[in-house]
């Protein structure tokens, strides 16, 4: 999937996502994969711009290896089990 084919999400759930980081919140995600759906407790640390499309940092929470990762919003399908709405 390239930034080009990017599809912003609902302007709401974005505010979301802001307020989450903003407060470094834990929450439950399911995401789209680079190979399967993903599943689990992250927090979330920022939502941001980057080459034409958003993008939330995320660390893992965990007893694996802790990790800081960037997902695209449009990969997002869940936050806390609300389904995440498309556009704006």
């Amino acid at each position: 999937m390239s930034n080009t084919d990017y599809v912003p999400i609902s302007c709401s759930f974005h505010d979301a996502l802001e307020h989450h980081a903003t407060r470094g919140d834990v929450v439950r995600v399911v995401y789209e994969g680079a190979e399967e759906t993903q599943d689990g407790s992250f927090w979330l640390l920022d939502v941001f711009a980057k080459d034409g499309a958003d993008w939330v940092r995320m660390l893992s929470v965990g007893e694996d290896e802790t990790k800081a990762f960037e997902v695209r919003l449009d990969r997002l399908q869940a936050v806390n089990g609300q389904e995440l709405p498309r556009f704006c």
